[in-house]
């Protein structure tokens, strides 16, 4: 909804070892009609689960771009979707009724 925080959660590994340890987790996001990505940390709860949000007050206009980046302990980093800027994830913001 508009206005309104979104909340994410990730579930990171290290394809190569297996291990649920990461360095980090990062959203990226942009609003539709937006060039820059903005950035927000996720916050590791366990497992290797990460939860993070974005703010209300960038939820706004028709709808919001974003790429995940999880970086691991040996600082190599890879994109969800694979495309990261080029080819995010989309989802429609409507507003309060």
């Amino acid at each position: 909804l508009y206005g309104q925080e979104v909340f994410l959660e990730a579930h990171a590994y290290d394809d190569e070892t297996g291990d649920s340890e990461m360095a980090s987790v990062e959203v990226f996001y942009r609003q539709e009609t937006s060039i820059e990505f903005k950035s927000r940390v996720f916050t590791e709860v366990g497992g290797g689960l990460w939860q993070g949000n974005i703010k209300g007050e960038d939820v706004a206009s028709g709808g919001l771009r974003y790429f995940l980046k999880a970086t691991d302990l040996s600082w190599n980093t890879t994109c969800l979707p694979e495309g990261c800027e080029e080819e995010t994830f989309h989802f429609p913001i409507v507003p309060a009724s």
